[in-house]
C-alpha cells in the first residue's frame, strides 16, 4: 500500500488483514520508495494513492511498467481528488490496472482486490505456461540438431517452419532464405510435389468429415 498519509495505510490494512490474512502487506509513504519495494520483494498486488509528493502514482505505475521485474504487477490507483472519467482513462492509459474512489468503501475495496489477485494468479500462470513452451521448443530444437540428416517441418502451403543445422548447411547455405520447399526443385518437379501434396490434403480432409 502506497500513500503519504499514514491514517489511509492503517484503514486499508484493517480492512483487508482479515479475509486475506494469508498475505503479508507492506506500506510506502511515498511513489519513489515503493518502487524499491516492489523491485526488491515483488508484491502480488499494488495499492496507490494518485496525489503524492515526490511521485505521484501515475508516474510510479509508469516506472513499474518500465521495469521487466514489476511490470506485469497489478497496480489499484486510489483518489479522492483526480475522480473524473478523465482521469480514469489518464491512469488506464499509464498502467494502471484499476481505479478506485476515496473515501474508500470497503466492500468495494475487498472485491477489487480480490480480482486483482485472481488476475495476478492468471498472469503468473501464463508466464510460467510460456516458458514451458519456450523450454519445450529449445529442447525439441535441440533434438532435431542432433539428427545428421537434413529435416524440416512445412505448414499446408509449404512454408517451412522449422529445420534443423544440417537442412540449413545443405539447401540454405548458398542461397537466399526460403519461403516454401517448392523453392528447393526444379519448374517440373514443383508441379510434381504440389500435386501429391494437394492429394495428401485432400485425403486428410476427407477422414476428418
Amino acid at each position: 500500500v502506497v500513500d503519504d498519509d499514514p491514517v489511509v495505510v492503517q484503514s486499508i490494512f484493517e480492512i483487508l488483514q482479515d479475509e486475506f490474512s494469508e498475505y503479508s502487506f507492506l506500506q510506502a509513504n511515498g511513489g519513489k520508495i515503493a518502487a524499491k519495494v516492489a523491485e526488491a520483494r515483488l508484491p502480488k498486488l499494488i495499492i496507490t494513492d494518485w496525489d503524492m509528493p515526490d511521485l505521484n502514482g501515475v508516474d510510479l505505475v509508469k516506472l513499474l511498467k518500465s521495469n521487466p521485474l514489476t511490470n506485469d504487477i497489478p497496480v489499484i490507483i486510489a483518489t479522492g481528488v483526480m475522480v473524473t472519467s478523465e482521469h480514469l482513462r489518464y491512469a488506464l492509459n499509464a498502467g494502471a490496472t484499476d481505479f478506485l474512489r476515496k473515501p474508500i468503501d470497503p466492500i468495494e475495496l475487498k472485491a477489487r482486490v480480490n480480482a486483482m489477485l485472481l488476475l495476478a494468479d492468471q498472469m503468473i500462470e501464463i508466464k510460467l505456461m510460456g516458458q514451458t513452451i519456450q523450454e519445450t521448443n529449445e529442447f525439441l530444437n535441440y533434438l532435431i540438431n542432433l539428427i545428421p540428416n537434413p529435416i524440416f517441418s512445412a505448414d499446408l502451403f509449404g512454408t517451412i517452419q522449422i529445420f534443423n543445422d544440417a537442412f540449413r548447411e545443405a539447401f540454405l547455405k548458398n542461397l537466399n532464405p526460403v519461403n516454401t520447399y517448392y523453392e528447393l526443385f526444379t519448374d517440373e518437379d514443383v508441379f510434381n510435389h504440389r500435386f501429391q501434396d494437394e492429394q495428401i490434403i485432400k485425403g486428410l480432409q476427407q477422414n476428418i468429415r
